[in-house]
């Protein structure tokens, strides 16, 4: 690799950082003044970013699968970030959800994609050029990491966890790549609606429970 093309590398990482940077959720702390208006608490802890590289942990049925294990995170238990979500619906017991959506994009993929990432839309050069510098969105060289990205987003915004950056997160083994997130009471249990129409007989839950 010439070295003028690798200082160029080097230059422009620091703006594809920027860029996971702006991706993500917003939690933000606001309350009614006394003449009705809205007020943002700028000094409330439960005002966070949960961007692209905010580390998550991972619990429930996916903390350690094969599948979710990377040369970054061999245990496969610690998710760095969330991207392109859609929307945030309420949920009755006062999270929210959020779906990453076209998560395919970020990535670089192989000549020949395998089933399951042609099933997700994985291509060849993704939309935004992070591969060029930040290895990890190269899907030939970390494949795992493509598995990491594309759930259902649940964030608790009442809990705030002093002095750490991590959020408590549980995956469901079910996965489901669509917009905008809502659920609905029925009976005794609750249902996850998506304003996609992707038939897809996997629905990828993740909770991320806070995020200073």
């Amino acid at each position: 690799m010439p070295a003028a093309f690798h200082d160029f590398r080097l230059t422009m990482q620091p703006f594809a950082r920027k860029a996971q940077a702006g991706h993500g959720v917003s939690v933000a702390h606001i309350r009614r003044a006394a003449d009705g208006s809205w007020q943002h608490v700028k000094a409330s802890p439960y005002n966070r970013r949960i961007h692209g590289n905010t580390p998550i942990t991972i619990q429930g049925p996916a903390a350690g699968h094969a599948l979710m294990r990377t040369a970054a995170d061999p245990a496969g238990r610690t998710v760095l970030g969330t991207l392109n979500n859609c929307a945030s619906g309420m949920t009755p017991w006062g999270t929210y959800l959020s779906g990453e959506e076209n998560f395919a994009f970020y990535f670089d993929g192989p000549k020949q994609a395998d089933a399951d990432q042609r099933r997700w839309g994985l291509r060849e050069t993704g939309f935004y050029r992070w591969p060029e510098h930040d290895e990890r969105w190269d899907a030939k060289k970390h494949p795992n990491e493509f598995h990491r990205f594309g759930w259902v987003v649940e964030i608790d915004p009442m809990v705030t966890m002093p002095g750490t950056s991590t959020a408590a997160t549980f995956f469901t083994p079910i996965r489901l790549l669509h917009s905008s997130t809502q659920t609905k009471a029925m009976y005794s249990f609750c249902c996850v609606a998506s304003s996609c129409t992707e038939a897809s007989p996997r629905l990828k839950m993740t909770s991320i429970s806070a995020v200073r």
